[in-house]
């Protein structure tokens, strides 16, 4: 009789929760016209564009239009479908209560195949994941930070050698005396 307990408890939530969508569902429409509640109630109980614009009485770009980002319609629409997606979230998580406790019979009652399908969800027949010892991993970081710091090391020293006037003065002295001469 316990075990009936919480199935019960969770079908009163879900019935609590079935209201509560409903309440938001109203107060979603509040703010649009009869047209525009007109069509809501049909996209939400799952018609086509087509058939919430021709019971509304607009056209369907109309009704698009009322969908595109910003517009108090689109607005209520997108807040209806989170909504609906946090109620089915909430709902499978209610069930999963029930769902567990016939799991549990199953098993308890031999049901190998049941226990085998728990197992084998909850990943206990995969072998643990192997990675890189860490060894591996201490050598290959230590690999990096060598690598960062040579590439580092060689832009300091080309920065320093284009600061260096000197050197870029012998460079052009050697690229005029290597260039052809025209006569004056």
């Amino acid at each position: 009789m316990s075990e009936i307990q919480p199935t019960t408890n969770a079908m009163l939530a879900m019935n609590q929760l079935v209201e509560s969508e409903t309440d938001n569902a109203v107060s979603l429409v509040a703010g649009l016209s009869p047209a525009q509640q007109t069509a809501f109630v049909i996209l939400t109980r799952g018609g086509t564009i087509s058939a919430a614009a021709r019971t509304a009485n607009v056209s369907r770009p109309t009704l698009y239009a009322w969908l595109e980002a910003g517009h108090p319609f689109a607005d209520a629409y997108q807040q209806w479908k989170l909504s609906l997606a946090e109620t089915s979230r909430t709902r499978l998580l209610m069930i999963g209560e029930a769902a567990t406790i016939q799991i549990a019979r199953a098993v308890n009652a031999g049901d190998t195949r049941a226990a085998l399908a728990v197992a084998k969800g909850m990943g206990l027949l995969s072998p643990p994941p192997v990675g890189p010892s860490l060894t591996q991993t201490v050598r290959d970081a230590r690999q990096q930070t060598i690598r960062k710091v040579a590439r580092r090391e060689a832009a300091a020293v080309e920065f320093a050698e284009l600061l260096n006037g000197e050197k870029m003065q012998e460079e052009m002295r050697a690229a005029e005396a290597s260039a052809p001469r025209t006569p004056e």
